[in-house]
């Protein structure tokens, strides 16, 4: 078996990570003070970072999402966000990050477009200096670069026809004054192609947006390509909303949780359950058990019993309550849940000897190591559960070509 520092010291290529969701919990504090950020859950620089786990740690993507509001409120600034890009590199490099494709929102006073394309098809000599200086800087201080002039670059992408000029952008941090935009990043694509021993091959579906995946027997076992057929399962139901602490006006240090919903939604909580209030006393929140039998009006109220010392009033919580009628619901190993780029909840299945097609899913619950599906794959169909993230970078890397 590999040694862990092995695997760090090995070069890797790192295809998709988001300049926002790498941030150094001690650089997100930093910040926050720096400029004036009031929206952390607390400043101390490793209970932030148990904070930030905790998505992951509970498989949820809601609680994984929350994060990117922390982040992306300390990079409001041209300076916060340099430091974030320095430090992004320097921590990839340490790892032995050989090449880097990093993505990022752009929000305010940032530009992202294409490169401009002349006559040839290739960039423009402006937009080819940009990305090579680009380029250079980025990977100065990695110990397996070497510089490259301009004249070399060009040379390179000459003899190279794999390039995607289309996949070419730039980043620009745009003055709001009017003055001169200032490249801040660049990202760059290619395909190369085989000698006919290419690992998969992308199909189109008939009558479909959609493409299959053709896979090699060495391209399956190389990625450890696993599977597991859609099961129809007894789940518990639940759904995580929004509440308000409110002070017990009927005892004193006693803290109350108010939950709203509408009655569509009201009608299907199972009232005899107490809520969790979540992120209270740890990653597992706090069992919350219901004021009174019923509902007032819209509202249900829970009670927070010995939690004066982390809650106040006014204060805004998530709260897990338990859904009537869970009974029998499709369910896949979360492991086969892809989310795509753009937006969307997916998962690859089998259509034929290693074959697979994206199909939609919609993810009703995550409870433990399976995901609860409202909408999704018949019963019994095989799902991809090691190996999807390949095959949707495959599908996308050479759709179309």
């Amino acid at each position: 078996m590999l040694e862990l520092e092995t695997i760090r010291q090995a070069p890797k290529a790192l295809l998709h990570d988001h300049l926002d969701g790498g941030l150094r919990p001690a650089t997100i504090v930093d910040l926050a003070q720096e400029y004036g950020y009031e929206g952390l859950p607390t400043t101390d620089a490793d209970e932030l970072a148990a904070w930030i786990r905790r998505g992951a740690d509970r498989k949820s993507l809601e609680l994984y999402l929350e994060t990117f509001a922390l982040t992306v409120g300390v990079m409001q600034e041209r300076d916060a966000i340099v430091r974030v890009a320095a430090e992004c590199v320097e921590d990839l490099a340490a790892d032995a990050g050989a090449r880097m494709s990093i993505d990022s929102e752009p929000g305010e006073g940032v530009r992202i477009r294409q490169v401009e394309r002349v006559g040839t098809g290739m960039p423009s000599e402006d937009d080819l200096r940009i990305v090579h200086d680009v380029l250079e800087s980025a990977f100065a201080d990695h110990f397996n670069s070497h510089e490259e002039s301009f004249d070399e670059f060009v040379f390179r992408l000459r003899e190279d026809p794999g390039h995607r000029w289309d996949h070419w952008w730039i980043a620009e941090l745009v003055d709001p004054e009017g003055g001169e935009a200032e490249p801040a990043g660049a990202l760059v694509g290619a395909v190369h192609e085989g000698e006919g021993d290419e690992p998969a091959r992308v199909d189109a579906v008939e009558d479909s947006d959609l493409s299959k995946v053709v896979l090699t027997e060495d391209a399956a076992r190389r990625i450890g390509l696993e599977t597991a057929a859609v099961a129809m399962s007894n789940v518990e139901s639940d759904v995580v909303i929004r509440g308000q602490v409110a002070a017990d006006p009927a005892s004193a240090g006693t803290y109350l949780v108010h939950v709203s919903l509408p009655a569509t939604e009201l009608a299907q909580v199972d009232l005899s359950q107490p809520a969790r209030v979540l992120a209270v006393f740890g990653s597992d929140g706090v069992v919350a058990p219901l004021v009174g039998d019923a509902a007032t009006g819209s509202t249900l109220t829970y009670r927070l019993d010995g939690a004066g010392q982390v809650v106040r009033a006014g204060q805004r919580v998530r709260v897990q309550v338990v859904l009537s009628g869970g009974g029998e619901q499709k369910t896949i190993p979360y492991s086969a849940v892809i989310y795509g780029v753009e937006g969307g909840t997916w998962t690859y299945t089998s259509a034929g000897p290693l074959t697979f097609v994206r199909a939609p899913i919609t993810v009703d619950s995550v409870q433990g190591d399976v995901a609860v599906l409202s909408e999704g794959p018949d019963p019994g169909t095989e799902v991809v559960t090691v190996g999807g993230e390949e095959l949707l970078g495959t599908e996308f890397a050479i759709e179309g070509e």
